[in-house]
């Protein structure tokens, strides 16, 4: 089942920086949740968190290209804050799925950049 997908990522994040969502994979449907939230957030004026952002461990470097993709294209869709999934405080997977990240998978480093681009970007617009 993931055999397919997992090429395709490959392919796409190699030689465009992005993913592929198939028709009706989990990843598609919670993303459409996650655009019917933001979109009902945006019209009550509320700020929005996503609870839960992981990225199989399987697409090895590629979870970094991933994770700065997806971590842009919500900050700039107005998501308030976002979780990372399965934090491995104890160096290893616990959990069974294989999302899990550590400190040596280089997320922080991707995600301090992020919040200093978005932090320098709110600074020039006041």
């Amino acid at each position: 089942i993931d055999y397919l997908p997992g090429l395709t990522d490959r392919f796409t994040l190699k030689n465009f920086n992005t993913t592929f969502d198939f028709p009706l994979t989990l990843r598609k449907i919670w993303k459409t949740y996650n655009s019917k939230n933001i979109a009902i957030a945006k019209r009550l004026k509320k700020p929005l968190y996503i609870g839960e952002i992981g990225f199989k461990k399987n697409l090895n470097d590629y979870r970094k290209i991933v994770l700065e993709a997806e971590l842009k294209k919500y900050l700039e869709e107005g998501v308030a804050g976002i979780l990372l999934w399965s934090f491995e405080s104890q160096g290893k997977s616990l959990d069974g799925h294989d999302y899990g990240f550590g400190v040596d998978d280089g997320f922080g480093e991707i995600i301090e950049n992020i919040l200093i681009s978005e932090t320098q970007k709110a600074q020039i617009e006041s």
